[in-house]
């Protein structure tokens, strides 16, 4: 949520820049009365507060392509006998549509800048201008209860004060006031002027907007541009009280001559009441002062042959309206759209200089396109390495923080883990698997093993990967449960790689998988949203430290942050041992036991349209993204790494988590654990 605030606080920041250059430009190209341009620079501000926060609640259009979802083959000597059958994610008599096809972000573009510091800076003076804007309303209260009152009409109160040296005006709740210096009242004629000058901003709305200027002022302090079309608005709101008067009962002479005398009274003294509107500006500046007034003499004396043109006003208001959208649609996709977060982050050369060497050789043996191995302590959070391959030149620095792509089966243990947390499952609860045909919603789903499965435990739905079986524990969340799941396990902006260096966050579900009512079936085959390698590994770290969330920080960082607990720890030591059966008994039993430490984990192979391998073609049904995160000693988890390999080449079955990645994750893990001198707990 903060990050969200900042975003929309930086997108008004640049709209309220934007608001006042077009105003500017418009006063330049446009001849129209006072009141046209006062409407449009209060249009144009408001337009610049409100289009941020419209814009982030319409969902961007998404591309939906029509091509065939394939389920994550974990087992590969499965997959190869049933190669023929190329499993999709669905056979229904109407089109579903599959994942959207990403093109953006939702994360911040306070990445750029200390966000903490700017905020802090940001508090302070909201606090110091806020507390002079209630300071001023003190004073201007103790000004009014000790005025003398010359006349009541209606809710209008028209006062003297000896301690008011120009007329202001001044909109509490239940009354409108009118305050004249005393000086004022020699002249029946000044008194006249003043007083329906006055009234004319309450007409306007000039003290409510007053107020406004004011509260927003504290909030938008930072900003030139807002103090500059604040100003262009006082201005205009004092021409278009001297035109409504000219001609109207008072002759320009007469109202000159007031206006003069005001102003050399407003020289003298230059403080204002804050959300009062004056009949003289109010500026320190006595260049500025003169200036104005000879503008506004100007006027008066012209206005007579001022004409509007209603046709280049309409354009011109028009052409401002269409700028602003415009420009709060670019802000919003810009800030949807931005980079990785700013810095470099640090790493243990020891365990670094391992997780590369395994890692290359990893690639170049499997004739991958691209891997990346991320070792962390999941007790602390630490990243401690992060290797990445990419065999194209393209990518650079530390790219698999940043990298996004649907987690695939991975998901489906955070799907467990929260079942296990909200009560709805145990990891002995039997779930009919539906032999691998499952309608869902008038879709039927299949499982990735040709035949599928029948009953299996909560634990075994892990351990083989069972589609349809997680899809019915996923049932029991719902879709609130689902979505409270991402955010809980720190996927998403917001999230645990909000600011870590980078990296950045991953993609929550649109709208339209949603409204499609297929948001359970893809977030729990690890589809429909998207995720950063480091999202995963916090995510599974917090299994592997009792259930806490921590907040990641580069190797050379001492400490230890939690999030939030999102796991008891009786849950998480469930999980650690579903995860353990994953090895032992599952989809990673062939590559992943270790001869030195006890290993835990999730297998996953899945489909991205960005890695297609230009052998098998954008139409073939192979799998091109094989991952594996795990962690060792289960008992008493120290490590924990995952390793994701792209587009190997070394199988024309495509990649498999449980051949291409597994064996990089125990080669790491027995690599780093052994160099750290940790006893090995497998006899």
């Amino acid at each position: 949520m903060m990050h969200s605030f900042e975003n929309r606080y930086l997108e008004m920041q640049l709209l309220l820049v934007v608001s006042f250059a077009l105003v500017v430009f418009a006063r330049r190209v446009l001849r129209a009365r006072p009141t046209f341009f006062l409407r449009l620079g209060q249009g144009a501000l408001l337009l610049a507060l409100v289009l941020p926060p419209l814009f982030s609640l319409v969902p961007r259009p998404q591309v939906f392509q029509v091509h065939r979802i394939f389920m994550n083959r974990e087992n590969s000597d499965a997959h190869s006998a049933g190669r023929e059958r190329a499993v999709s994610l669905a056979e229904t008599a109407h089109t579903v549509a599959p994942p959207p096809v990403w093109d953006g972000a939702f994360e911040s573009v306070t990445a750029l800048v200390d966000t903490r510091a700017l905020l802090a800076l940001w508090g302070i003076g909201f606090l110091f201008f806020f507390f002079r804007f209630v300071r001023n309303l003190s004073a201007l209260g103790s000004l009014l209860r000790d005025g003398t009152l010359l006349r009541r009409i209606g809710r209008v109160r028209i006062l003297a004060s000896p301690a008011a040296t120009v007329p202001f005006s001044f909109r509490s709740p239940r009354t409108c006031w009118v305050v004249l210096p005393e000086s004022l009242l020699v002249s029946a004629a000044d008194r006249r002027v003043a007083v329906m000058h006055e009234l004319q901003h309450h007409r306007q709305g000039d003290t409510l907007w007053a107020l406004l200027e004011e509260l927003l002022f504290c909030v938008f302090f930072p900003n030139p541009a807002f103090a500059l079309l604040r100003r262009r608005i006082m201005e205009d709101q004092e021409f278009s009280c001297d035109e409504a008067l000219i001609g109207h009962g008072i002759e320009s002479r007469d109202y000159g001559s007031c206006l003069v005398r005001v102003a050399e009274t407003a020289l003298g003294s230059r403080d204002r009441y804050a959300g009062t509107s004056y009949m003289s500006a109010a500026s320190r500046n006595p260049a500025y002062l003169k200036s104005f007034l000879r503008r506004r003499v100007e006027m008066i004396m012209e206005v007579k042959q001022r004409q509007p043109r209603k046709w280049q006003a309409l354009c011109t208001a028009t052409a401002v309206i269409a700028a602003l959208f415009a420009a709060a649609a670019g802000a919003e996709t810009l800030q949807r759209d931005a980079g990785p977060n700013p810095g470099t982050a640090e790493m243990d050369p020891r365990v670094q200089a391992i997780a590369e060497k395994i890692l290359a050789e990893a690639v170049a043996e499997e004739k991958a396109q691209s891997g990346f191995a991320i070792v962390a302590d999941p007790q602390s959070g630490r990243i401690l390495a992060v290797a990445n391959v990419d065999t194209s030149g393209s990518k650079s620095g530390h790219w698999a923080l940043a990298e996004r792509f649907e987690p695939a089966s991975i998901a489906k243990s955070l799907v467990v883990a929260e079942a296990l947390e909200e009560g709805k499952t145990s990891p002995e609860e039997k779930h009919f698997c539906e032999n691998g045909n499952y309608n869902y919603h008038g879709t039927v789903f299949h499982d990735w093993k040709g035949k599928g499965f029948a009953n299996l435990s909560t634990s075994k739905i892990i351990a083989q990967s069972s589609d349809i079986g997680a899809l019915k524990i996923a049932e029991q969340l719902g879709e609130d449960g689902m979505q409270k799941m991402l955010e809980q396990f720190g996927i998403g902006p917001g999230g645990t790689a909000s600011e870590f260096p980078e990296s950045r966050v991953g993609v929550l579900p649109l709208p339209a998988v949603k409204q499609k009512g297929m948001l359970l079936p893809y977030v729990t085959y690890g589809q429909g949203f998207q995720a950063t390698p480091l999202e995963i590994v916090q995510a599974y770290g917090a299994i592997a430290n009792g259930g806490e969330l921590l907040e990641p920080h580069p190797a050379n960082v001492s400490g230890r942050k939690v999030i939030r607990r999102v796991l008891s720890r009786e849950n998480a030591e469930k999980m650690r041992q579903i995860l353990r059966d994953v090895v032992l008994t599952g989809t990673a039993q062939a590559h992943g036991q270790s001869k030195l430490y006890s290993t835990a984990g999730k297998t996953a192979s899945g489909y991205s349209e960005e890695m297609v391998n230009p052998i098998w073609g954008n139409d073939s049904p192979i799998t091109n993204v094989a991952g594996f995160v795990g962690f060792a000693p289960v008992e008493s988890p120290r490590l924990e790494v995952y390793v994701g390999i792209h587009n190997p080449g070394d199988s024309k079955n495509g990649a498999h988590g449980a051949t291409h990645a597994v064996p990089v994750f125990r080669k790491i893990t027995e690599a780093v654990l052994a160099d750290w001198g940790v006893a090995p707990d497998q006899r």
